[in-house]
């Protein structure tokens, strides 16, 4: 049984003194036995088969996480799968079934490997005194003056890569993303053989201008696949995983039913969120048109908001969405994410790291805490599209998961508009579902800054720029 404990130490930087020590010990969560046992609470990844290195291409040993098994690219296990450590502004409830950071907590800072650059939240790891002890590892990161200053109330291991870019993205470009990237490369018949792409196919829906946005699991087990175009909205069902055979990566759907529900246009963002399918759509330069329906497709309100700015003129996608009392709109002027009320008054702009040479065409928001996902297609169209995956978290935080760099996150043979991040009833899980594009598939993703563990702090400890830090970490099996 795997057990943790830490050590934080604060030191005077002027004179050297150490200034607190405090032990405290963790909560080991089911992030580890998720990812390698390739589960989640809706059976999709009982058919999942990772593509092979022929098919995808990663990044160095950071391909591991898309173009094989994610076992293998946890291990070994004490240095790659729990070789980070995320420092939180505030507690996470002790319950292994946590495994991604909860709504309303913030990252004070965050560490893997070593490090000199400046990232105000990016610790350095010590190779000199880490290292194997009975059972187990122990790991140490140092923090110098003007990093992860703030109030630190709860820590957690995560992966090595994870510790590198923290939860929420980073601004280095020596750093990965969070997420997996590479190339996709498929033949025409990828919605009935997704065997070689590393994706879950459904076989049935031969739809190829259609985005998927929901796998909803039935009390019975079976699941029923969302998807939508300009004119309607429908599922597929396809029955419990647990009660059919497998058969290289597809799931054969045996009925498509059709909603009640016409979309406002192509261009209107549908997502479901807090049990609900919402629809959020621009219908004038200055106006938004706010639908929400049941699951059966019951239409529950219909709203219009006059905004008191811009959105941009002509056919561009301005893609919005509703979290909690209030509306983020992407303007397509400049880059900035614009935050409003629910009547439509600009609060404030979130800025985003990156111009934006193309769209945004769909955005999501994840049940669990509230954080927007959405991907910008930054160059190119067809086979040369680029995607930026970004999130922008309950406290209006906003991350590119890509950094600095143009990298390629997902390219696909198609136009990637009728690409989305793919909404199941396992929110809270360190797997990531994209759909792809044209084909009704899905790509399974693994979020590498989950949290293996939670370590609360017996009292909170403040850190500021007239002091070092340093974090022993010791996991071990007993």
């Amino acid at each position: 049984m795997l057990k943790g404990k830490s050590k934080i130490e604060l030191f005077d930087a002027a004179t050297g003194a150490r200034l607190l020590e405090q032990h405290d010990s963790n909560l080991v969560t089911d992030a580890l036995g998720i990812i390698a046992n390739c589960r989640d609470k809706t059976g999709l990844l009982r058919w999942w088969i990772p593509g092979s290195p022929s098919n995808s291409t990663g990044i160095g040993e950071y391909g591991e996480y898309l173009t094989g098994c994610p076992a293998r690219a946890m291990m070994p296990l004490y240095k790659r799968a729990l070789g980070g450590v995320l420092l939180w502004d505030g507690n996470i409830a002790e319950d292994p079934s946590v495994v991604i950071p909860p709504a309303g907590i913030g990252e004070v800072g965050h560490a893997g490997g070593e490090y000199g650059g400046e990232n105000i939240y990016r610790g350095s790891y010590n190779t000199n005194e880490s290292g194997e002890i009975s059972g187990g590892y122990r790991h140490v990161w140092d923090f110098d003056t003007d990093k992860a200053n703030g109030v630190i109330k709860c820590l957690s291991l995560t992966s090595f890569h994870g510790g590198n870019v923290g939860y929420h993205g980073c601004y280095d470009t020596a750093a990965f993303p969070m997420y997996n990237r590479g190339y996709f490369y498929g033949n025409e018949n990828r919605y009935d053989d997704a065997s070689a792409f590393g994706r879950i196919a459904f076989k049935g829906d031969t739809e190829t201008t259609a985005r998927m946005f929901y796998i909803r699991k039935m009390e019975d087990g079976s699941l029923r696949v969302y998807r939508r175009n300009g004119t309607e909205v429908w599922y597929l069902k396809a029955p419990d995983p647990a009660k059919v055979s497998l058969s290289v990566n597809q799931i054969t759907c045996t009925d498509r039913v059709t909603l009640p529900v016409t979309p406002i246009d192509n261009r209107s963002c549908i997502y479901v969120y807090k049990g609900q399918i919402h629809e959020v759509a621009k219908t004038a330069v200055t106006r938004l048109r706010h639908r929400i329906f049941s699951l059966d497709g019951e239409q529950l309100s219909d709203k219009t908001v006059n905004l008191s700015f811009n959105m941009s003129s002509g056919s561009y996608y301005n893609p919005a969405v509703y979290r909690d009392g209030y509306y983020y709109c992407f303007t397509h002027i400049d880059t900035d994410v614009v935050k409003a009320d629910e009547n439509g008054n600009e609060i404030s702009r979130i800025q985003i790291l990156k111009a934006i040479t193309d769209e945004v065409w769909s955005i999501t928001v994840n049940e669990f805490n509230g954080e927007i996902l959405f991907a910008i297609n930054v160059q190119g169209s067809g086979s040369s599209a680029t995607h930026i995956p970004y999130t922008l978290n309950s406290k209006d935080v906003l991350s590119t998961l890509g950094c600095n760099s143009f990298s390629p996150v997902v390219a696909h043979l198609n136009s990637p508009m009728y690409s989305q991040y793919v909404q199941t009833d396992d929110p809270c899980s360190p797997f990531l579902f994209f759909s792809d594009g044209y084909f009704c598939s899905i790509i399974p993703v693994v979020n590498v800054g989950y949290l293996a563990t939670i370590n609360n702090l017996q009292s909170p400890i403040t850190k500021t720029s007239a002091q070092t830090m340093k974090i022993t970490y010791e996991i071990y099996d007993e």
